[in-house]
């Protein structure tokens, strides 16, 4: 305002008088000049920095705030470029500090316009002249320091507004800045705000288009943003030129965020930049994000089902609810009852509840009720539930454990706890019977000793002969009943040694004879000329003994025909093809029985009956644990799964093949043993004899008697005792007129293994045969690993024990 009022009327003035007249600053710049090419300039000389400042100050111009080239060489006197001397007059203004009006008079133009005409024109002249030059710079004067008043008063007024303006602006929660865009940012006013929310400086914002640098610290990002805000601003859309949530980072600093807009000035190449810092808010929003995300987490990863449901309809369900209902997804479940969801059973009592939790706004102690799956299974759940406040209105959060396996692992608990109360039974049963064999061998052994005695004593032709052999042969049988008694009650380990099938398979069928109703006609036929498998004896056992069994329950009320058959069988040799009668062929196609085996030669073991068969909705879970059809307490459900684990065990495999009202069949493939053995021939019927010392030790006296009578018969000198602890005496006396000891192993006071310890104690090299009809406490390999010689199982046949005898006396 000061200079352009200076420009206009003083300047004209100004040109018409000779001299030259100024205004100048406190820096000494031209802002009044009579000569146009000084204004702007700096009056007297001054230095480049003084010159630099003045230019970036910018308050009143643009320059050029170059020197005029004027020397002030004294108070008075100054000297310009060319030469020319001046007469100088500063007049300071009043109010206005280092402010001067400045009259620069020709030193020469001076002697020649008023020293020369003063001369020429004496009085009148050189009055009138000064009074006109003195009124002109009276006029000046009043003139200038009207205007500099003025203009001091507006600049007051303006300080004051731009001050309240300043204040104002800078107070506000927002930056503010006015600035050219394209081709470069460069600011002519901003307030405090702006560069503190874009976290930099004013300093750093000074040069143009240090705007991008200064903010943004990634370079990619920096480019990003930099494109997106300069082709928003070309396309002058004001919905395009406002950015959201722009991310400021630092190194070192945690990331700010601003919102920022471009509001175009009209007719200018201007921007009225804003910026909001919605860090606060950002981080706000992220911290509630973060909670929903963490929440919402646990909810969905929770091993518990969990939903929400108002006024009995479900609203949300997570993953393990979706799961513990038997959806495929929450679709199917959101917005239905979930009563319909609850087991009938249980449905009326979860319906007081919730009602209860609305009406109340109480919670509900755990529960357990079954939930009806969507896929028509059914989910045992345990729940708890509380009522919530969704949207104003009162809903119920519930909380669902599946405990199916719970209720399962229960469920099986008692079963197997029934299964330990059967074990127990048969253990014992199985110690019962050995006691029962033991007694039972005693029995046995006078019968077949006495009667193979008296058949030697007898001649040949003797009509008594063939009724001691049906005595002895009946001791046989009894003795191999017990044999099969003892091979399902003992325990032993599952060692596998090659075994005939159809031995074993007539062992089976002899104990079954004797334990089935007479209706039911037993029929077995042998077809395999090799019937050698690796097998374990008593697991096979096992497998045939309960599959005959299963077959004759089946036929306990109407009677029937039990068939059980060996035959070979080649699986899969040729091309895949089976080998086979067609009858068999078109049962392993069944597609409920299916064999899993590898080609190669087997043994097939068919059992069948005649009677009820099997349900087709049951046949697929015979093999299963714990599944049977029998009645509570006439079965365990375990028989089928061990024989099939003991036939898959062995490289085998076993299928069934049933049809209601006709019958049942069980196919028992087992690979056949192909080494070769060797083999084995009934030795001839001999009863070697001597004449050594013999100490023979049983508590049954009946057996003493019998045995001590063969032995005689034989040519042996025998010493019997019924006592352990008489037979240790007389052996501790007279160890040396022995030659061998025969002792029982079951007897009280002392056993016989604790016998032969002593006896060895004292004897080392006396020869020992143990004789037992059931102990859990010694087997064979004991025997021998402690130091006897042989060892024989009860009862004791004469042929037998005479070749032991003997075979230990030459050895």
């Amino acid at each position: 305002m000061i200079f352009n009022f200076f420009t206009k009327e003083p300047k004209d003035l100004m040109k018409a008088h000779d001299g030259i007249v100024l205004l100048t600053d406190p820096h000494g710049v031209v802002f009044v000049s009579s000569r146009a090419d000084w204004l702007y300039h700096v009056l007297w000389k001054a230095s480049s920095e003084t010159i630099s400042d003045i230019s970036k100050t910018r308050q009143f111009g643009k320059g050029p705030w170059n020197w005029t080239g004027v020397k002030l060489v004294g108070e008075d006197k100054a000297v310009d470029n060319l030469g020319n001397e001046y007469h100088v007059h500063q007049q300071a203004l009043a109010n206005y500090p280092s402010w001067h009006l400045v009259y620069l008079h020709s030193h020469h133009e001076v002697t020649e316009k008023i020293i020369g005409p003063l001369r020429k024109s004496v009085g009148v002249g050189v009055v009138v002249l000064c009074v006109f030059l003195g009124l002109i710079v009276f006029f000046l004067f009043i003139k200038a320091y009207t205007s500099i008043i003025q203009r001091k008063k507006a600049e007051e007024n303006l300080r004051e507004n731009e001050a309240f303006i300043k204040s104002v602006m800078d107070n506000l929660p927002l930056g503010i800045a006015v600035n050219s865009v394209d081709p470069a940012v460069e600011f002519d006013y901003m307030n405090d705000n702006f560069p503190k929310y874009y976290r930099t400086t004013r300093e750093a914002l000074a040069d143009p288009d240090a705007f991008w640098d200064s903010v943004y610290e990634d370079p990619e990002f920096r480019e990003e943003i930099k494109k997106r805000v300069l082709d928003d601003c070309a396309s002058g859309d004001p919905e395009r030129m406002h950015w959201v949530d722009v991310p400021i980072t630092r190194k070192g600093e945690k990331t700010a965020f601003i919102t920022a807009g471009n509001i175009p000035v009209p007719d200018k190449q201007l921007m009225i930049s804003t910026v909001w810092d919605v860090t606060d808010r950002k981080q706000a929003e992220e911290a509630t994000k973060e909670s929903e995300e963490r929440y919402r987490s646990l909810i969905e990863l929770n091993p518990d089902g969990i939903y929400v449901s108002r006024k009995g309809k479900i609203i949300y369900v997570n993953r393990a609810t979706i799961d513990i209902m038997g959806a495929k997804s929450e679709d199917e479940l959101i917005g239905k009852t979930v009563f319909d969801l609850i087991h009938p059973d249980y449905r009326e009592k979860a319906k007081q509840r919730y009602r209860l939790m609305v009406e109340k706004e109480v919670s509900v102690p755990l529960i357990d009720f079954i939930f009806l799956r969507l896929d028509k299974g059914e989910t045992h759940v345990q729940a708890i539930a509380s009522p919530v406040n969704f949207k104003g209105e009162t809903a119920v959060l519930t909380a669902v454990r599946d405990i199916t396996e719970q209720r399962k692992a229960e469920a099986e608990k008692t079963r197997l706890e029934s299964q330990l109360q059967q074990a127990y039974k048969m253990e014992a049963i199985g110690t019962l019977a050995g006691g029962i064999a033991h007694d039972f061998n005693n029995i046995l052994s006078p019968i077949m000793i006495h009667s193979e005695m008296v058949m030697m004593d007898l001649p040949p032709e003797s009509p008594l002969q063939h009724n001691l052999q049906q005595i002895f042969h009946a001791g046989e049988r009894a003795r191999d009943m017990i044999k099969q008694i003892l091979a399902f009650s003992r325990k032993e380990q599952q060692e596998r040694t090659p075994i005939r099938l159809g031995a074993i398979l007539k062992e089976v069928i002899k104990l079954l004879r004797s334990s089935i109703p007479t209706t039911i006609d037993i029929h077995h036929k042998i077809e395999a000329e090799i019937d050698i498998v690796f097998a374990n004896h008593t697991q096979i056992h096992q497998v045939i003994l309960n599959l005959c069994s299963n077959a004759s329950h089946a036929m306990r009320e109407r009677g029937g025909v039990l068939e059980v058959n060996l035959q070979n069988f080649d699986f899969g040799l040729q091309s895949g093809e089976l080998e086979g009668d067609d009858e068999f062929k078109s049962e392993i196609r069944n597609p409920k029985s299916k064999f899993d085996l590898s080609p190669g030669h087997y043994l097939r073991l068919s059992v069948k009956d005649t009677g009820s068969g099997i349900d087709p909705k049951v046949i697929d879970r015979i093999f299963d644990p714990y599944f049977t059809t029998k009645e509570t307490g006439e079965g365990t459900g375990m028989g089928l799964s061990v024989a099939h684990g003991i036939v898959k065990s062995h490289g085998g495999d076993i299928m069934v093949a049933s049809e209601l009202g006709k019958g049942t069949t069980f196919h028992v493939l087992l690979p056949k043993f192909e080494k070769d053995i060797p083999s084995v021939t009934e030795p001839k019927i001999q009863l070697p004899r001597g004449t050594e010392r013999i100490l023979f030790v049983d508590d049954e006296k009946g057996a003493v008697d019998a045995i001590q009578s063969m032995l005689k018969n034989l040519g042996y000198k025998v010493t019997a005792r019924t006592s352990s602890i008489e037979a240790l005496e007389a052996f501790r006396n007279k160890s040396d007129t022995f030659d061998l000891v025969i002792t029982d192993m079951t007897m009280p006071n002392m056993t016989g293994r604790d016998l032969a310890k002593e006896m060895m104690s004292i004897r080392s090299d006396i020869p020992i045969i143990l004789c037992t009809g059931f102990s859990e406490q010694i087997d064979e390999k004991k025997a021998k690993e402690m130091g006897i010689k042989a060892f024989i199982m009860k009862p004791i046949v004469m042929r037998e024990i005479a070749n032991t005898i003997r075979k230990v006396l030459d050895d």
